[in-house]
């Protein structure tokens, strides 16, 4: 994969001409906010329908990177020019089997090409475009076909600030592929959440928040979780624990209630041996309901040998050891996102809405439908 990167820094001024095409975004007006998550998405999905329905532009050239294999495999097909390294022209990757997920993604970044359509032609990868068993001409001209709208839709969308990267690639990811940012749980990562969507693009969850604050994702709730109080991870351990020193070590022990003398004390102060005895009295417990019973528990400690009838709740952090009380934890809800119109709208314009110029600085004067959507925003926030 080291080709990616040798392109990238002798490509010049056409490479970046070339990225630039497939980056962008926009004003927008305000979006209602009233509907449900479900109508919207309905809504988009209709979008989608009737946007499959136009006529798909065909392509008479096909420049395609291969990876994990060299180009002189490849089956020859017309119109296919197979290369080992990116260029100006590329407009489609192939990885084969013995290709290396990360350093794809790595390479497209570098090249300044995170969205370029992907084929895994069985490099099992964890994002692609199109899926064959193998590069085969059949097999070729279906991955071909099955991209060819997306790289259409990437063609459309304009150039876009280097300052404003970051928040505009979800957005066009959602937007040329036509999918919602689905989320799911990561346990390598502090935080605890994936978006397979955006794999191998740097995006951090408050990036997508701040996206669905101003309007242009609508959220979806998916799980709950709780932070620790000191490093922020969600990568915690659950527990029962002493109240008075937190330790996990901790055993609910039966009290014994002697009905003779009304003794009540904890279960292994009675036993000696295989029998029972009251340890006031003296006296041989022999029949449960008759000579005893079993008034209740108590939580012992074995680490400090506190008893309590109270057990807490608290949480030990895998990355940073340190101990959270369940008073003391903060939640933090994880979300799927999907696109809204002012979205859409925004990628297809190359600018985003807000106090922003197309160049990402801060733009000095405002229109009144600026002021007016700042305003909104404001309380949506303040809500």
């Amino acid at each position: 994969m080291n080709a990616l990167h040798d392109t990238h820094n002798d490509g010049g001024g056409s490479q970046k001409k070339k990225v630039n095409t497939m980056l962008g975004f926009a004003k927008s007006k305000q979006s209602s906010g009233s509907l449900k998550f479900a109508e919207k998405s309905a809504r988009a999905n209709a979008r989608q329908q009737r946007a499959s329905f136009k006529p798909v532009k065909t392509y008479a050239e096909w420049h395609v990177c291969v990876v994990g294999g060299a180009p002189s495999a490849m089956p020859a097909m017309p119109g296919v020019t197979y290369q080992k390294s990116i260029s100006a022209e590329t407009n489609a990757l192939i990885a084969l089997p013995g290709a290396n997920a990360t350093r794809i993604y790595r390479g497209l970044w570098a090249n300044q090409v995170p969205l370029m359509p992907i084929i895994d032609a069985g490099a099992e990868l964890p994002r692609a475009d199109a899926a064959i068993p193998v590069p085969s001409v059949e097999h070729m001209t279906v991955a071909l076909g099955a991209i060819t709208g997306l790289r259409a839709r990437l063609e459309a969308i304009p150039p876009v600030g280097e300052g404003q990267r970051a928040q505009f690639l979800p957005l066009a990811m959602a937007y040329s592929r036509g999918i919602r940012l689905e989320a799911q749980f990561a346990p390598h990562k502090p935080n605890v959440t994936a978006y397979p969507a955006l794999t191998g693009l740097p995006i951090k969850p408050e990036v997508l928040a701040g996206l669905a604050t101003d309007g242009l994702l609508e959220t979806s709730f998916f799980q709950r979780v709780h932070e620790c109080s000191h490093c922020s991870s969600a990568r915690l351990i659950a527990q029962e624990e002493c109240e008075a020193c937190n330790s996990s070590h901790i055993e609910p022990v039966p009290v014994v209630h002697h009905y003779s003398c009304g003794h009540q004390g904890l279960r292994p102060q009675f036993v000696q041996g295989d029998r029972l005895t009251c340890p006031k009295c003296n006296d041989r417990l022999r029949h449960y309901g008759v000579d005893y019973d079993v008034s209740g528990e108590l939580t012992h400690c074995h680490d400090c040998g506190h008893q309590s009838g109270d057990v807490e709740v608290g949480f030990t952090c895998m990355d940073c050891s340190e101990h959270t009380a369940a008073k003391d934890s903060s939640t933090r809800d994880i979300h799927h996102y999907a696109l809204t119109t002012d979205g859409e709208q925004a990628v297809l314009s190359g600018a985003l809405p807000g106090l922003l110029g197309r160049d990402g600085e801060p733009a000095r004067v405002i229109s009144v439908e600026e002021f007016d959507r700042l305003v909104i925003l404001e309380q949506r926030r303040t809500r």
